[in-house]
């Protein structure tokens, strides 16, 4: 499975890049269709829908069609919807074809990081790999926007992106042409087979569903801070008097997320998950509360890079932590933790959109910390609950 590994890492790199395409973009949006941060927010939310129902969809269709075809169609919709950028004349439609990029990119996701998860005692390593591909996508497009920066930028990233897909999508063919396309994800000993229902009731126990339910309100509070932070990071920047840094900002931030996530895949069977998930919340608290403070160009800089520190262990430390709830179940339990994912990408983008046509940056970061001191509440309620599951879930992300 190692080839299926770097083939998912490439995956998630282009997820990565999907995630910050709007945003990253948007000042070209700006002028080209005459719009402005509520209607980029509109699209975003749009996109994330799609992602939501491709993340929910993925289980089903890899349960009858196997997870490699399931990738090979996410990835196929991908590069159809961006070709539709290059004829698109209205925002209006910006929205569709957003729904379909969401839709592709969540079933890629949810599905490669089931496959990757599901390898048992690899499955931290691997998931935090893919996780660390996901920050470069994000890193590098906006670098490749502000190098790129004129007026015909958007046919040029487009066709670069889809020059990328298609060398994607054929060495993912050729892989499958050798690896059985209906081939099921791994099933540990004693697992069910999976005709039970999304977790049998004789599987987990009270405390631990009251767990897997704080862990996936969790997902649905820390994508909705990343995905807006990240997509509405140059407009921050604008309305925080530092225009000339709005993508340098996007790249700082990124190039901190795969900083942290590499020591992450490296370091991190040293720490406990719940203490790490508790630091990292309230460190997240302290640096978005004061960024509105902020007067310094490099200070605003500063502070993003260590924001994008405390946020670069959230996601992939609880989605794996979630995951090792119940083995047989993989796949069920990632795609409900990347669909509550992504529907908190898409309403919270919406009120981050609101908050922003107030140009009050300070509501906006006073609101980006409220969430992330929800996200300290849930990680508390967690070490709360006192149950079985703890020494379960850590022996298996230890291991």
């Amino acid at each position: 499975m190692r080839i299926v590994l770097w083939m998912g890492c490439a995956f998630y790199f282009l997820v990565g890049v999907v995630h910050v395409f709007i945003g990253s973009l948007s000042p070209h949006f700006f002028a080209r269709y005459d719009i402005g941060a509520q209607e980029i927010s509109v699209i975003l939310s749009v996109q994330f829908i799609g992602f939501l129902i491709g993340v929910l969809f993925s289980p089903v269709l890899s349960k009858k069609i196997g997870p490699f075809v399931v990738i090979t169609i996410g990835l196929s919709m991908v590069g159809a919807a961006l070709a539709g950028y290059l004829w698109i004349d209205r925002w209006e439609l910006l929205s569709l074809t957003g729904f379909l990029i969401g839709y592709g990119a969540g079933t890629l996701e949810t599905t490669v990081g089931a496959l990757i998860i599901a390898q048992g005692e690899n499955g931290k390593a691997g998931m935090a790999k893919l996780e660390v591909f996901f920050g470069f996508g994000a890193l590098l497009f906006p670098i490749l926007i502000h190098v790129l920066a004129g007026e015909d930028v958007l046919p040029l990233v487009l066709y670069s992106l889809l020059s990328t897909i298609a060398v994607l999508l054929a060495a993912w063919v050729s892989l499958i042409s050798v690896v059985r396309p209906k081939q099921r994800f791994p099933q540990p000993e004693g697992a069910g087979s999976g005709t039970e229902g999304f977790f049998p009731e004789s599987g987990l126990m009270r405390g631990e569903k009251r767990s897997l339910s704080l862990l996936i309100l969790f997902a649905f509070v820390y994508a909705g801070i990343e995905t807006s932070y990240a997509n509405f990071l140059p407009s921050l920047m604008i309305v925080g008097g530092f225009e000339s840094y709005s993508l340098i900002g996007v790249s700082v931030f990124w190039a901190s997320m795969v900083i942290g996530r590499t020591v992450l895949a490296v370091k991190g069977k040293k720490i406990p998950p719940l203490p790490m998930l508790q630091i990292s919340a309230l460190c997240l608290i302290l640096l978005l509360g004061v960024f509105p403070f902020l007067h310094d160009a490099i200070l605003a800089l500063g502070v993003i890079f260590l924001t994008g520190i405390a946020a670069s262990p959230l996601f992939p430390v609880a989605i794996t932590f979630a995951a090792s709830v119940k083995r047989g179940y993989v796949d069920e339990v990632t795609s409900y933790f990347i669909a509550a994912a992504s529907l908190g990408g898409s309403l919270i983008s919406l009120l981050i959109g609101w908050s922003l046509a107030l140009e009050e940056l300070s509501v906006t970061l006073f609101l980006f910390a409220g969430l992330a001191l929800l996200l300290w509440f849930i990680s508390f309620r967690l070490r709360d609950t006192g149950n079985s599951f703890y020494k379960h879930a850590g022996k298996s992300m230890d291991r």
